[in-house]
């Protein structure tokens, strides 16, 4: 028998005979309660709700704040649905929005006219990068909003998003700067399949666009004076703007969008969101809410069901909260009732009753053996 043996018996010896003693009976009672109150306490803190109500008015940080604050103007999240508009639809807008993918996308031309030529529903172009390359598509025109389905963003506030949808509502002329890329145009109409040349960019509008400056076009040559004529020609020139189509960029994976001056950004199913931000945040999970005041804090609400909505005003950085959420944390620490909440919550009045019940249970237990 080695050393390590004698000296493993001799300490199981120890420890029996000292669990046989009085001081080690207590100990046994000591463990016992504190694992019995302890599972009795996990049990009613499971006993929780699932979902809460929030609200929250808050004011981003401007770009120009202290470092510590400049960390915490990055708005992320995911959302079934994005929704990014433009107020000001009297403004030219140059780009509306850039695309980059190391995927294809696919561009639906129901309805459309490219390059001068009309397509049928079921018409679209492929659009492949090159090898090795990443596709850029850069949109030159007026755009009025963009819904971006199965969305994700690492920072909203410069209008960075990953999307597998993308539908645009357009007006005027748009043109497509394609580049490592090739183009390819299936046509349902015919059947066929063509390769198309980027050295230029693309030429999109709507058929609805073509047929109404058309009929501009047909009264302003019928003209009978310069008035008329003038007439006319402005209304080629509003039918541009006013006149709205929608076109629907899509791919099998998630492709990067770049936004250029839309002025604000919604959703009504956001799944998810992290932000630093100073202004009021509520929850309530009772009829009675709770309240906070944030002092550029890091909020984070995730919301399985996709019942949490936003509005953000990226001109004023007024951001705005609102719906049910499963989960929320301010500064990483939960919102919702917990263990680890309540027992820090509570200062030393949670360690005291803790401590206090496990006494009470000892002598409830030793009472027990001895009538054993």
């Amino acid at each position: 028998m080695n050393v390590v043996e004698c000296s493993v018996k001799k300490i199981y010896k120890f420890v029996c005979d000292f669990f046989h003693t009085d001081m080690g009976e207590l100990c046994q009672s000591l463990v016992r309660s504190f694992v019995l109150v302890l599972l009795l306490t996990c049990l009613i803190f499971e006993i929780k709700p699932s979902t809460a109500y929030v609200h929250s008015e808050l004011e981003i940080p401007s770009d120009d704040a202290y470092p510590y604050e400049t960390r915490l103007l990055n708005i992320s999240g995911k959302a079934k649905e994005l929704h990014l508009s433009t107020k000001s639809r009297g403004d030219k807008v140059l780009s509306c929005f850039c695309i980059t993918s190391s995927k294809q996308l696919r561009i639906d031309l129901s309805g459309l006219n490219l390059n001068d030529i009309s397509y049928q529903k079921g018409s679209y172009i492929e659009i492949t990068p090159e090898r090795n390359k990443k596709l850029s598509i850069r949109f030159d025109g007026k755009t009025y909003d963009a819904s971006l389905m199965d969305v994700s963003f690492s920072d909203m506030k410069q209008q960075s998003f990953a999307a597998k949808k993308i539908l645009a509502s357009l007006s005027g002329i748009m043109k497509l700067d394609i580049q490592d890329a090739t183009v390819t145009l299936m046509d349902s109409s015919t059947g066929k399949s063509e390769l198309l040349s980027t050295e230029m960019p693309l030429t999109l509008f709507s058929e609805s666009l073509l047929e109404k400056i058309q009929e501009m076009q047909k009264l302003r040559d019928a003209a009978k004076n310069v008035v008329e004529e003038n007439k006319y020609r402005s209304a080629i020139n509003i039918s541009y703007d006013l006149i709205k189509y929608d076109v629907s960029i899509e791919s099998i994976f998630a492709f990067d969008i770049q936004g250029v001056d839309f002025e604000e950004i919604s959703s009504s199913r956001l799944n998810s969101v992290k932000y630093g931000a100073s202004g009021k945040l509520s929850i309530a999970y009772t009829p009675i809410s709770n309240e906070y005041d944030l002092q550029y804090q890091e909020v984070e609400l995730k919301s399985p069901e996709n019942t949490l909505s936003m509005n953000y005003d990226v001109k004023t950085g007024q951001l705005l909260f609102y719906g049910y959420v499963g989960e929320a944390t301010l500064a990483r620490m939960s919102l919702l009732p917990d263990f680890w909440n309540w027992f820090f919550s509570n200062g030393y009045m949670a360690p005291v009753t803790l401590l206090s019940t496990v006494i009470a249970c000892v002598p409830l237990l030793k009472m027990k053996k001895e009538d054993t």
